[in-house]
């Protein structure tokens, strides 16, 4: 899986399992791109993005080369970020990664192996494949 979590006040982290290395490309409200190498540790990719404000959206997509040795684009994402409250993380975490888990499900996975676009839990009945 890949997306962008509260991880604070003014911070949120971007991440990007089953990958031998990831770039991050994103901007905060519309300004100009960033595009970062994450750091790596294992086979999950992190970066944090710190200065956000509450309210503030990052629009984010990644370049990663996952464990089979397949260098992807995803599809871009949108992160609004909900600081000052203790409930921000995971209220965020669920509403702003609402558009992140969100489009995780719809199909940008089209350029992905065939064995990472169809997994068990997003087709429940695999049986009629």
């Amino acid at each position: 899986g890949m997306g962008m979590n509260y991880a604070g006040d003014s911070s949120a982290t971007a991440y990007v399992n089953n990958s031998k290395w990831t770039d991050i490309h994103y901007s905060v409200n519309g300004g100009g791109q960033q595009n970062v190498r994450m750091t790596q540790s294992g086979d999950k990719a992190t970066y944090t993005v710190n200065g956000l404000k509450s309210g503030d959206t990052v629009k984010y997509w990644f370049t990663y080369c996952n464990t089979s040795g397949y260098v992807k684009d995803t599809a871009s994402y949108s992160y609004t970020h909900k600081g000052n409250s203790s409930s921000g993380g995971s209220s965020s975490g669920s509403s702003s990664s609402g558009s992140t888990s969100g489009s995780r499900i719809f199909p940008d996975f089209s350029g992905f192996p065939l064995h990472h676009a169809i997994s068990p839990r997003r087709r429940p009945k695999s049986g009629l494949l």
